[in-house]
């Protein structure tokens, strides 16, 4: 599903955040991506969503080069994250319809299931959701979307405990039956314990490919 060769990436005039980076992840697996704050974890995201270039190395989605085939790479991509804002003036109802429009696989079976599940009123305004109530409904499009491939960058943060739960519940039971690729960055180690089979580490300059169980012997080292 993701595949991404010797790729290397620095902003301007400053050390590169990824040199000779190379991984795979295959149908039905979860990663996380775990660092501090500015460690390169949302820049990773950027890139393998086609917003950055890496200045080396490939990056491919579902068998499609990103930098050739963007638009059918992202077909395949569901994205969610605490930077995205919603349009306050609408009803969620309009919000889900145009974001279906997106998505050939989008399921309004599954739209309604999810809303159901996550307590959400399809005809409320936006504007008059709390944060949490907003990144409850990213959740609703993107699980609805039908793609193979789901990005979660630094939302966990923001939810509360039983919102949380219910989160991973849905990310466990969608890659059980549906083998989605699930990529999730985070700075909540806990997030990734019984969730993830594989953990990218980045550090300063480092970036290793750990285990999940391996998460507190590399904070306590570093």
């Amino acid at each position: 599903m993701i595949n991404v060769k010797n790729l290397h990436y620095a902003y301007a005039a400053s050390e590169p955040v990824f040199s000779d980076l190379s991984f795979q992840i295959n149908s039905g697996e979860a990663w996380g991506i775990l660092g501090r704050n500015g460690s390169g974890k949302s820049t990773l995201m950027d890139l393998l969503l086609g917003i950055r270039r890496p200045e080396k190395g490939s990056i491919s989605i579902n068998g499609f080069d990103l930098s050739s085939n963007i638009e059918e790479a992202g077909r395949e991509i569901s994205y969610v994250s605490q930077e995205i804002g919603l349009p306050n003036s609408i009803r969620i109802s309009e919000f889900l319809h145009f974001h279906s429009l997106m998505y050939p696989r989008y399921s309004k079976e599954k739209e309604a299931e999810y809303l159901s599940y996550f307590k959400v009123n399809p005809k409320k305004l936006i504007g008059s959701l709390s944060l949490g109530q907003q990144k409850k409904l990213q959740f609703i499009a993107a699980f609805s979307s039908g793609t193979k491939i789901l990005l979660v960058d630094e939302i966990t943060a923001v939810l509360d405990a039983e919102s949380r739960l219910m989160f991973f519940k849905v990310l466990r039971d969608i890659i059980t039956r549906e083998r989605k690729t699930v990529f999730l960055a985070t700075n909540i180690a806990e997030d990734l314990h019984q969730f993830a089979s594989h953990v990218i580490f980045l550090d300063h300059d480092t970036v290793r490919i750990v285990n999940p169980s391996e998460i507190g012997t590399l904070f306590n080292a570093a």
